[in-house]
């Protein structure tokens, strides 16, 4: 029993010795090694990614410019030669030459890159007086003693709706002369021969005029018409005794535009000048040539009658 006692006395012993060595508030027991804590470092995924192909960019085709065509036309330099394009015809017309020599004119159609009349006339008349040699030309519908170029003329004036007519112009001379369209009207639809009758009147419409060149007739008013500025002057008894009525525009307007020839037509017949009952038989473009030489290109022009 007495060494049961000292045993557990020895155990105590040691148990205090223990503690006290391991100080207050300390376990004494075996050291842990704590774990290493890894930050992850975040992986970069990399997508492949296709690069496309190039784009090859055509250059565009080359478009004809509308001098390449005027520089194509076939010139036509015969006495009253002629040319026809769809619904127009090209007309050397040298009515006033007499009996001059020495002189040269051309003329010639073409169609322009939009399908548009393309044209272009020339002239020397060195300087040969002072009154018109020649009316290089393109005719539209039935001038008198022809047949007609398109089914839209001769129409009655009472009849017309609109007629436009678009032009654009360049020209370059020297003398005296006019860019004019020329108009025929007629009594009849079918005017088959040149005279009074069938012609009724002849009406001008003056573009430009450039070297003292003057409109026939009497000078009856100015005034404005769809924008455009005009004297107009009016002769009986004109040519071989038809009405002669001339619309000259303001000096200085482009050569370039849109002409609206009904609202000329109603004028005239708010005037007196016209009835109505009269027939428009042709359209006519060109130079009236008094003297000198030079070039008219025509870089589109278009005639729409309703």
């Amino acid at each position: 029993m007495n060494k049961k006692i000292q045993f557990i006395s020895v155990l105590l012993l040691l148990s205090s010795s223990m503690l006290s060595a391991c100080g207050p508030g300390q376990v004494f027991g075996p050291t842990l090694t704590p774990t290493p804590t890894f930050t992850l470092t975040p992986t970069l995924t990399l997508t492949a990614t296709s690069t496309p192909a190039p784009t090859l960019t055509l250059a565009p085709t080359p478009t004809a410019t509308v001098s390449a065509y005027i520089s194509a036309i076939t010139m036509n330099c015969g006495d009253q030669a002629g040319a026809t394009n769809g619904v127009f015809r090209a007309e050397n017309n040298t009515w006033g030459k007499g009996t001059l020599s020495g002189w040269s004119q051309c003329v010639g159609l073409g169609s322009g890159p939009d399908g548009t009349l393309v044209g272009r006339w020339t002239w020397d008349w060195l300087n040969s007086g002072g009154n018109v040699k020649a009316y290089p030309e393109i005719v539209f519908g039935q001038k008198p003693g022809t047949s007609t170029t398109s089914p839209d003329l001769p129409k009655k004036i009472s009849g017309v709706g609109e007629i436009m007519i678009t032009y654009d112009i360049t020209a370059t001379h020297t003398g005296s002369g006019n860019i004019a369209f020329d108009i025929w009207l007629t009594n009849t639809q079918n005017p088959a021969t040149w005279g009074v009758p069938p012609i009724t009147h002849e009406i001008m419409i003056w573009l430009d005029r450039y070297g003292g060149l003057a409109p026939g007739g009497n000078w009856v008013e100015t005034l404005t018409i769809d924008g455009s500025s005009y004297s107009v002057y009016e002769a009986d008894k004109w040519g071989d005794g038809w009405k002669y009525i001339a619309f000259v525009q303001k000096a200085g307007q482009p050569l370039a535009g849109t002409l609206n020839l009904r609202s000329l037509l109603t004028y005239m017949q708010d005037k007196g000048f016209a009835t109505g009952d009269e027939y428009v038989a042709s359209i006519e473009l060109g130079n009236e040539v008094a003297s000198g030489a030079g070039e008219t290109i025509l870089n589109k022009y278009a005639i729409s009658i309703r």
